[in-house]
């Protein structure tokens, strides 16, 4: 699930970016508006957003609007992502550490 959110996250950006002046950005991100709530998609898409241009300007708004929504800021998603990254490494890690052991 995880993996897969990363991706949409990264079409989302890859969209977003590529578009002109004319387009309608927020029709394109008004499909994701669900998937704005997922940890794992917001920060990626953060990341992927934050090179500073005009249109990732747009839609890091509308990503912080629809957090703020759910009662959450981009902070907040991204210790929370990297808190469940971290809890992941640290089990993969003792799951090895057992097997050596055996």
């Amino acid at each position: 699930r995880t993996r897969q959110m990363r991706q949409i996250a990264n079409e989302v950006a890859d969209r977003v970016l590529a578009l002109d002046e004319t387009a309608d950005r927020q029709a394109i991100l008004s499909n994701y508006v669900a998937h704005a709530q997922d940890t794992t998609f917001a920060t990626q898409l953060l990341y992927r957003l934050r090179d500073g241009s005009q249109n990732a300007g747009r839609a890091l708004e509308w990503l912080e609007g629809e957090l703020e929504t759910s009662g959450s800021d981009a902070e907040e998603i991204i210790i929370s992502e990297h808190r469940t990254l971290s809890s992941g490494n640290v089990t993969t890690g003792n799951i090895i550490r057992g097997l050596r052991l055996i």
